[in-house]
């Protein structure tokens, strides 16, 4: 099997006629095909993939958008076991969108694993292969091994999937960081310790308080919703008219001066209650909600004339129960 050198001005579609173009552009992919097995292709980029780190199942040369793709079979057992058995070369001129096999080979061995012959490649040249292919092997072993201190990952292709980063700078702010190494000065840094910064987006209560401050005491207030207002007196809310909801958001403590009979309506969530005075004074009644009443007759307390008649409602799961303080 004879093999000629690369020529970079040929095939010339301007002087050779369609055989020609056609030998000259065989003659280089083969070129290209050997170079590549042999490890001579200077100036492209290798990139190994499949198979494991000894046994790498595709070699891809890279050159602009040209790309040489060596995939190669492992023995498995026998003399071949962990020699290449087989190779496929395919050539790309679009980076790798389309592909064109320039070329099969297969290389035998005899019971003890050693070289026998090849057919697709001289055997001269699948010798000097694997008489190489040890040291390429090695290589990229190491290169993979030092993948854990990022010695031999390209800078501008990382890909972290695990493990953890210590001892390095604060990534700045202005560079899509926080400039900080804790989560109070990232904060404070970012303007999220006080709401007034924030021009996109929200902050959880929960996190800042209502009034943005980072240090912020946060209560659970009678609505439950959580704010920086210091534990203090309730809430107390005048209710008015004849059918009100009996919302503790109003206020846990409210007061009620009947001006008709009257129907008020059930707004409690399950754990919230208010404290409720009641000023009738001239013996009118309330239609409740459904509610348990916890009084000394199971039911509803009749209203004092003078004065309040204070009764507790609080809500567990869906009930709605009563409890009138003082006797009744």
């Amino acid at each position: 099997m004879s093999y000629v050198d690369f020529e970079p001005l040929k095939p010339d579609p301007t002087t050779g006629d369609g055989t020609s173009v056609f030998t000259h552009t065989r003659e280089n992919l083969l070129w290209l095909r050997d170079a590549a097995i042999s490890g001579a292709l200077m100036g492209w980029q290798l990139a190994v993939s499949g198979g494991t780190p000894a046994q790498p199942a595709q070699w891809l040369y890279s050159k602009g958008t040209e790309r040489v793709r060596l995939t190669i079979t492992w023995g498995a057992s026998g003399g071949p076991k962990g020699k290449p058995q087989a190779m496929v070369v395919d050539y790309s001129s679009d980076s790798g969108t389309t592909w064109l096999t320039i070329g099969t080979a297969t290389i035998t061995y005899d019971a003890q694993g050693n070289f026998t012959g090849s057919t697709g490649i001289a055997p001269g040249l699948a010798a000097h292969w694997l008489m190489g292919l040890p040291e390429r092997v090695r290589l990229i072993e190491a290169a993979v091994q030092g993948f854990g201190s990022m010695a031999a990952q390209q800078a501008n292709s990382v890909n972290i999937t695990g493990g953890k980063i210590e001892g390095i700078t604060d990534l700045a702010v202005a560079d899509g960081g926080t400039g900080a190494g804790n989560a109070e000065d990232a904060r404070e840094n970012l303007g999220a310790n006080d709401a007034s910064n924030l021009t996109k987006g929200t902050v959880a209560v929960e996190r800042l308080g209502a009034s943005g401050t980072r240090n912020a005491t946060q209560v659970l207030r009678g609505d439950n919703t959580w704010g920086d207002t210091p534990i203090g007196p309730e809430e107390i809310y005048a209710l008015s008219g004849t059918t009100p909801a009996l919302d503790p958001a109003n206020g846990t403590i409210q007061t009620w001066t009947l001006s008709a009979n009257s129907a008020p309506t059930d707004a409690l969530a399950a754990g919230e209650s208010i404290t409720l005075m009641i000023n009738d004074g001239s013996a009118r009644t309330i239609t409740w909600p459904p509610m348990t009443w916890h009084t000394v007759s199971g039911a509803a307390p009749t209203l004092k004339t003078s004065g309040y008649t204070t009764i507790v409602l609080w809500k567990v799961g869906g009930t709605l129960y009563g409890a009138a303080v003082g006797v009744v």
